[in-house]
């Protein structure tokens, strides 16, 4: 300042430093307030729009209980009703494939007099994946469910998270009531979190696979505490007749067939063929491959299940082929890096008091015990949506 002054030739005496100096400090203070002001503004912007966001949940829960109003009225008129079932992504992965077969034979059994639509949210409606994405459902598809049924079950897995949640909010958008069933997270971050804050006033019901995703929700009157739905596969087999009472005489391994995997598959090939006389690589997946000997590509998920039921043992890191193992009492190792040291997908098996440990061997005549828990939870899930659902409980 006073080099700029004295290229103007202007005479620095003490008044007249005296003088900018006072300028400068109002300046100053003057740019104080200007920031105190625009904090103040930006507080009352947050402020603002947590309050518009209250408003739209209260908005979005009052028409939730219109619709359950609505809804209740005609359940009571009569036990049957029009149902869209909206399965999984198929063909991606088995746990998806089990938890659609698991989904649809529960909602069969206890609407039993009713109607299903069938359909597919589509894994191409996923941000994350695909440079053009294309929606959830079809035009078509959604306006056959509008225009035809009563109620959509969403058939859920770990959908709670940032890559599909362009997916839940689409289907939210139905006009007609909408359920979440077996929904968890997939990282259980705070974005996650905030998504589960989200969803709660944009579905009618939400049933929860895992305790720690029916936390986030903050005990919200429309959210349950439930089961993974790839639980209820069990009930086909056994009704079926899919599983014998004795093994298949070999082992199974069921790892990502991925370059830094094939090492640790032929390690396990290798040990376990010094105990069993077949050993089989398997993984569910829409390719195939033609270079790995013992491979098995079965495309169906029945036919996976018994593949998995009737091993004598299994190495995986698969979280819904564990599941498989301790439905069926089969005994495994899991080498998987997501288990009960971790929060994440393997939280669902809290429900049934088991603890997924990795590099742990769980034998047969261990997992028995676990029986009995998982039909009494499937018992109380069961029950559940009977008493939200069904005029004649006994249905």
């Amino acid at each position: 300042m006073n080099k700029f002054l004295e290229k103007l030739q202007i005479k620095l005496t003490p008044r007249f430093i005296r003088k900018i100096q006072r300028i400068e400090s109002k300046v100053n203070s003057l740019n104080e307030k200007i920031d105190f002001a625009n904090n103040k503004l930006l507080s009352i912007n947050i402020f603002y729009n947590n309050l518009l966001n209250n408003i739209t949940n209260i908005n979005n829960f009052y028409k939730l209980n219109l619709n359950r109003e609505a809804y209740n009225h005609r359940l009571y008129d009569n036990n049957k009703y029009n149902i869209a079932i909206v399965k999984c992504t198929g063909n991606l992965n088995i746990g998806n494939e089990f938890i659609n077969a698991g989904g649809i034979y529960l909602l069969r059994k206890i609407f039993s007099n009713s109607k299903f639509y069938e359909y597919e949210f589509l894994d191409s409606a996923t941000i994350d994946n695909y440079k053009y994405p294309t929606p959830a459902l079809l035009n078509k598809d959604i306006k056959e469910i509008e225009s035809n049924c009563d109620i959509m079950f969403l058939l859920c897995g770990s959908i709670i998270s940032l890559r599909a949640k362009n997916i839940l909010f689409e289907l939210s958008k139905i006009k007609i009531r909408k359920v979440m069933l077996g929904a968890s997270c997939l990282i259980y971050d705070e974005n996650e979190k905030s998504l589960c804050y989200s969803l709660q006033s944009l579905y009618d019901e939400i049933f929860c696979r895992d305790n720690i995703t029916y936390s986030l929700f903050g005990n919200s009157f429309n959210v349950y505490s439930a089961i993974d739905l790839a639980f209820f596969t069990d009930y086909i087999s056994k009704n079926d007749n899919y599983i014998c009472n004795y093994g298949g005489g070999y082992a199974l391994i069921n790892i990502d067939l991925i370059r830094d995997n094939m090492q640790v598959i032929e390690y396990y090939k290798q040990l376990l063929k010094e105990q069993y006389k077949n050993v089989y690589v398997y993984e569910n997946t829409s390719n195939t491959y033609y270079d790995i000997q013992d491979f098995i590509y079965a495309g169906y998920w029945d036919s996976i299940y018994k593949l998995i039921a009737k091993a004598d043992f299994i190495v995986t890191n698969r979280i819904h082929t564990s599941l498989v193992c301790i439905s069926n009492s089969v005994s495994f190792k899991y080498i998987g890096e997501d288990n009960a040291e971790t929060i994440g997908r393997s939280s669902l098996f809290n429900m049934i008091n088991f603890r997924l440990e990795k590099d742990k061997i769980y034998n047969k005549d261990d997992l028995k015990e676990y029986t009995k828990i998982i039909e009494e939870k499937k018992h109380d899930f069961v029950n559940l949506l009977k008493s939200i659902y069904c005029s004649d409980k006994d249905a």
